[in-house]
């Protein structure tokens, strides 16, 4: 699958977060509105603006933050926000081609593999093609508790 049809496959489900102390992106990892970022994009804040790829415009609490894995989640009271698929696998392969979507800057983006899935997530950009990432099955177990907190299991 080339680039833009990649593109195509998860743009929806991401959106530029911002609060008044910062900005960065994120990914809704559940249609029934959960967000996923980095803790460094939100830190310290209760709420974010979320643009999303349509142009919808949306105040979101910020119901999760964990410093030490630089991770955080934000709630939007909506339902069939598209979402983006996570992978299932546990670890993405040694030369295995992906790719970093960000928005405004590199923190909170998406990295996906050809399949347009989600297999991670970006925290910390050093140059152009250089970012580092959070593994999305780090990220899964945190998802599930939260999904639970609200009582979308």
């Amino acid at each position: 699958m080339n680039i833009t049809k990649i593109f195509a496959k998860v743009k929806n489900a991401i959106v530029r977060v911002e609060t008044e102390g910062g900005f960065g992106t994120g990914i809704v990892v559940d249609k029934r509105g959960i967000i996923l970022t980095n803790h460094h994009v939100v830190e310290l804040e209760n709420i974010a603006t979320l643009y999303f790829y349509n142009g919808k415009i949306e105040i979101g609490k910020i119901i999760y933050a964990n410093r030490a894995r630089d991770i955080a989640f934000i709630y939007i009271n909506q339902q069939n926000l598209y979402e983006a698929k996570l992978s299932y696998l546990q670890k993405t392969k040694i030369g295995e081609e992906i790719i970093a979507i960000t928005n405004p800057g590199s923190s909170g983006g998406p990295i996906i593999n050809r399949m347009g899935e989600v297999v991670g997530m970006t925290c910390m950009g050093f140059s152009e093609g250089l970012n580092l990432a959070i593994p999305i099955s780090d990220i899964k177990s945190y998802l599930l508790d939260i999904k639970k907190m609200l009582q979308l299991v």
